[in-house]
């Protein structure tokens, strides 16, 4: 496949998806604001502020903040030669320095690691990948418990669909900050297309089916849970899993040590390791929580009717 068609074959349906979402956040946006406006024209402005404060740090600063990074992969480490090959050791050097909590020790192996010359990629990049791995993966746990929670409780399209693509977006940019640069534009775009995807489903998750889901990551605890929390809570954990296989492919983007991704063993692979890391990330404790507050407030509430109505009956007086 040329260059250009394989880039078209990206960017096409990013755009087409792009256009989609766009057309649908701008209906509802325009709906609310019309009630709003309909109610106070300084509520309507308000709105208006809010709204492209929103877009503004939601969805277009990760997007520019990514793409100003450079482009790198760790296997193109071995392929670089003089001085590109130590700007980038001592660029992954100071990287691991800033985002990473060395010892004394591992400091100064690092610094040795420079003086090794033809040896250097290699040291570096096991080291690299060693330190990096629990940094990136505690990035895509919190970012799937952000998605898990706010999709769980929201139970909005409109707001499902925006929260979801400004949590994926920004675990990108933050597992790309953290390395210091970023996959190529066209897995870059291949990345925004999964994420426009798993923003259209979390639309449309109250439309499906998601029984079986929960029990296979929370065990035979998630069924009995009361029907309503249930449904919310396998609704958080779909919009999870997009997450994690979000946060799992671009790691993969940029950890590959042996050459360029197989991009479709790699679609297949990230299905099985997301399960695993969603079952890791223990969000039983958060739908148990969850569930306990619902009882709780359900129960307060019962409570609060019964004695307004023993209250009432009380002071009635007799006929």
């Amino acid at each position: 496949m040329s260059r250009k068609k394989k880039y078209a074959s990206v960017i096409i349906p990013a755009v087409s998806l792009f256009l989609l979402l766009f057309l649908f956040l701008l209906s509802g946006l325009i709906s609310l604001g019309q009630q709003l406006s309909s109610v106070s024209p300084i509520l309507a402005w308000l709105y208006g502020l809010i709204v492209l404060a929103c877009l503004g740090a939601g969805i277009i600063w990760p997007i520019v903040s990514v793409w100003r990074r450079p482009i790198f992969s760790m296997y193109m480490l071995r392929y670089r030669d003089g001085r590109a090959r130590f700007y980038w050791c001592r660029k992954l050097t100071d990287n691991l320095k800033k985002n990473t909590e060395l010892t004394n020790e591992e400091t100064a192996q690092l610094e040795n690691f420079l003086k090794q010359g033809n040896q250097a990629d290699d040291l570096l990049i096991d080291f690299f990948t060693e330190k990096f791995s629990p940094v990136i993966d505690s990035e895509i746990k919190r970012a799937a418990k952000t998605a898990f929670v706010t999709t769980a409780i929201s139970q909005t399209a409109f707001y499902d669909m925006f929260s979801m693509l400004s949590v994926n977006l920004h675990l990108i940019r933050t597992i790309v900050e953290s390395c210091g640069y970023r996959p190529s534009g066209a897995a870059l775009l291949g990345l925004y297309v999964r994420i426009l995807k798993a923003t259209f489903l979390a639309g449309g998750l109250e439309e499906m089916d998601l029984e079986e889901l929960l029990p296979l990551v929370t065990g035979n605890a998630a069924m009995k849970l009361p029907g309503l929390v249930f449904a919310s809570a396998a609704q958080g954990t779909v919009n999870a899993f997009m997450t994690i296989r979000v946060g799992i492919l671009t790691k993969k983007y940029l950890f590959s040590a042996d050459g360029p991704i197989e991009m479709p063993q790699a679609r297949k692979d990230s299905y099985k390791e997301a399960i695993d890391f969603l079952k890791k990330c223990e969000l039983h404790k958060d739908v148990i929580t969850m569930a306990k507050k619902t009882a709780q407030g359900a129960k307060e509430a019962a409570a609060a009717s019964v004695k307004k109505v023993f209250k009432s009956t009380k002071t009635s007086p007799l006929t």
